[in-house]
């Protein structure tokens, strides 16, 4: 693979070729160019320290350079004014620390700074900056995945991995999600928002951007040619029919799918109205955005679960003891235990049956094609993989 200019994206990485690149090969190990720890980004104290490590060293300037924006002035005028101060505080607070006598040049430095605050928002990854694979772009279906591995042998910085998730021809974009789809219900609209605010692009990948036909209520449209999303498309079965003139009854069609911009059934070819279409779209949207809280707050359950070792926690010791009072604090300890098991196991039954039905409401107003049924399954999959986990552990605690 190589680093190259990709039309209307900058640059980007293409498959080099000249075989073809098998999915689940891995394509880039790269170490991060800069580190912080988990959960400790600030992008403003991130790019000071860069201001002055690319002052110290030149072939780490060169390095950053080649990171997207080129210049401070690449970014919109109100995003720079909304971080400048943010910036030169951070950056006074760097020099105070590492360049006492270095006098900040409000003019030149702080555009400095802000092309590397923006390098920094633009490109960073859970805990580092790194240059090659800072040059992936995105596409909300992407044909690579990235993974941090943790440091081992006495490494003090993570690195990051590129793997393809498919084949990909030679001379193909290398693309990666900036998103997460896998736990997140996202819709083409938000995500084109989200990336426009933090990435500073507007996405015209496939799932965001594709051509539509000129079929159903875009049938007598003036103009020439249609875009919409892919896989927000609604079932045909949510909708309400006039019944048959011939046997006055409302046919139904089990599993066809209304497109969400041309209201036609590639089923039964029936066209909903404009009302229709947006009746059933607006109770669509309502459940996405329900759907939405629900998996950001079960993940993050789920998440605080793992964090503790809740799923690691090793049985209590039944080693005796000739003491009372340890005795008695390995009893305490086992039951403390065995209750935070019981809780643990009934608030996952009940996240378990919610996600569930809701669910059910989704295959009701929804195509099973519907990008919301991915989040779903995966978090029901790490629902019941947590109750079975954390039951065996109730189990050993137990005995």
């Amino acid at each position: 693979m190589r680093v190259q200019p990709v039309p209307g994206k900058g640059n980007g990485i293409v498959c080099a070729g000249p075989a073809p690149v098998r999915a689940e090969t891995l394509l880039l190990r790269e170490r991060v160019f800069e580190h912080w720890p988990a959960g400790s980004y600030a992008a403003a104290a991130i790019a000071a320290r860069l201001f002055f490590r690319t002052r110290r060293y030149p072939l780490d300037a060169l390095s950053a350079a080649s990171l997207f924006p080129a210049t401070a002035s690449d970014v919109p005028a109100p995003r720079r004014e909304q971080v400048a101060s943010v910036v030169l505080d951070a950056l006074c607070t760097a020099a105070a620390a590492q360049d006492p006598a270095y006098a900040i040049n409000e003019s030149t430095d702080i555009e400095i700074a802000l092309r590397l605050y923006f390098v920094v928002e633009c490109n960073s990854f859970p805990t580092g900056l790194l240059i090659t694979l800072s040059n992936a772009n995105h596409s909300c279906n992407p044909n690579c995945y990235v993974l941090e591995e943790d440091p081992v042998d006495g490494e003090v910085l993570p690195t990051y991995t590129l793997t393809a998730k498919r084949d990909i021809s030679p001379g193909e974009e290398i693309t990666i999600s900036y998103l997460d789809l896998v736990s997140m219900v996202e819709l083409a609209e938000d995500r084109r928002r989200h990336l426009e605010e933090h990435f500073l692009f507007f996405c015209m990948c496939e799932w965001c951007h594709s051509p539509l036909e000129k079929v159903g209520l875009l049938a007598a449209s003036s103009e020439e040619s249609h875009f919409g999303p892919k896989f927000e498309d609604l079932a045909c079965h949510a909708f309400s029919w006039p019944p048959d003139e011939a046997t006055g009854q409302s046919q139904k069609c089990v599993d066809g799918r209304i497109g969400c911009r041309t209201g036609l059934c590639d089923g039964c070819q029936r066209v909903a109205s404009q009302k229709q279409l947006d009746t059933v779209q607006q109770k669509a949207d309502r459940l996405i955005v329900n759907l939405r809280r629900f998996l950001l707050e079960t993940n993050s359950f789920l998440a605080q679960i793992r964090k503790n070792n809740f799923f690691e926690l090793e049985r209590p010791s039944s080693s005796s003891s000739s003491k009372s009072t340890k005795t008695a604090s390995s009893a305490a300890s086992a039951g403390n235990e065995r209750i935070k098991y019981i809780s643990t196991i009934k608030e996952l039954k009940r996240l378990l049956k919610v996600l569930e039905g809701m669910k059910t409401r989704s295959q009701e107003l929804l195509h099973s094609t519907h990008i919301a049924f991915g989040p779903i399954e995966a978090c029901l999959a790490k629902l019941r993989s947590g109750l079975v986990e954390v039951g065996e552990k109730s189990r050993q605690s137990s005995n």
